[in-house]
């Protein structure tokens, strides 16, 4: 699994990058938000996808690959409930000023918090949603 997170984040970083170009090429910053169950039940699921994503923007950093972008990750517990996963999105989204973001960890939080993150145009990674119905009807 570490390679699909991996390949979203550097083609984050590239999008984020061209968007941003102006004619001299400066290091820049991408900040992707991370909306994941550090407390509550869903917390051992939430504390090995936090490990995978600081390992996969490590690796990225690290690697060069990302010429002239070094990623951030901002990392925010969803306590695996609805009304922290909407104010964990609306602080990623309107304070943290994230490119993205992965989480959150439970389906039921996605279902809350995600129209938030569609309503601003700001993509999301579900790396664990496993709801039968409803989480690809959120948006685009």
């Amino acid at each position: 699994m570490r390679f699909p997170v991996r390949s979203f984040l550097a083609a984050l970083a590239a999008v984020a990058f061209a968007a941003g170009c102006t004619k001299k090429a400066e290091p820049q910053a991408v900040k992707i938000g991370a909306a994941l169950s550090m407390t509550g039940p869903a917390a051992a699921y939430g504390a090995n996808q936090k490990t995978g994503i600081l390992a996969a923007v490590d690796e990225l950093n690290k690697s060069g690959m990302l010429k002239g972008v070094t990623l951030e990750a901002v990392v925010e517990d969803d306590a695996s409930t609805k009304e922290q996963g909407i104010a964990t999105f609306q602080k990623l989204i309107n304070q943290s000023k994230v490119s993205a973001i992965i989480g959150p960890t439970l389906s039921n939080t996605a279902t809350a918090a995600d129209p938030l993150a569609q309503e601003a145009n700001v993509p999301v990674v579900a790396v664990s949603n496993t709801a039968p119905k409803g989480i690809t009807d959120i948006g685009d």
